[in-house]
């Protein structure tokens, strides 16, 4: 599991691989590379390469609103820079 709480989920998500079993040899975030970044992916896959689509709810994923999605992918497109301090 990937610690994302405050002041430490960049240095817990930004171009690490993500854990086993549910990496698939992913890294989690690819700054500049939204498509080639496994957190991205298992946000808007319906069925990634492992488990199922985040969030999950009780009984089934909850897909995030499209305008979350975009915020989480120009984020990543913009180089994932880190938090300001």
């Amino acid at each position: 599991m990937v610690n994302l709480s405050t002041g430490e989920s960049w240095n817990n998500l930004v171009q690490k691989v993500a854990p086993a079993p549910d990496s698939c040899g992913g890294v989690l975030v690819v700054p500049g590379a939204a498509s080639s970044s496994y957190l991205f992916q298992k946000l808007t896959n319906a069925v990634p390469c492992y488990g199922q689509q985040m969030p999950l709810g009780e009984f089934a994923s909850l897909p995030l609103p499209a305008c979350v999605v975009a915020i989480v992918r120009e984020w990543i497109q913009e180089g994932a820079p880190p938090p300001e301090t």
